[in-house]
């Protein structure tokens, strides 16, 4: 988003969706939040099972595994994060985890350049 992974504050001030699209908003106020506080009362995380398969099928959000320095791609299947738009930290941007544990979590921090997948709403 032509900043360096040591700036802290503010959202991302460049979208990586098309025209016309945005990522959601992130972290324990974000749109992921507010979904997973109506599927399972809780804006943070989960591990009931039903709660988290609620919350995949609500978004289809697939196991999709993602990226990192050590492995160019791993945990397909069974693990799934997904990009918000929210910075979390000065090197990290928020995301959304769910996996088959189960488990749910959308308050996760990465760094900006791990492989991570992109969900983008219609603006």
């Amino acid at each position: 988003d032509g900043t360096s992974e040591g700036t802290s504050s503010g959202n991302a001030t460049e979208d990586i969706c098309p025209a016309g699209w945005r990522m959601p908003t992130g972290g324990l106020s974000g749109e992921y939040a507010a979904l997973a506080k109506q599927i399972f009362g809780s804006n943070y995380s989960t591990s009931d099972a039903t709660a988290v398969a609620n919350y995949r099928t609500a978004l289809s959000l697939p196991f999709s595994g993602r990226g990192g320095s050590a492995k160019p791609a791993y945990d397909q299947g069974s693990n799934g994060w997904f990009w918000s738009s929210t910075r979390g930290s000065n090197y990290a941007m928020t995301n959304t985890t769910v996996n088959k544990t189960p488990y749910a979590n959308m308050a996760q921090g990465s760094l900006r350049g791990a492989g991570i997948s992109v969900r983008c709403l219609a603006k």
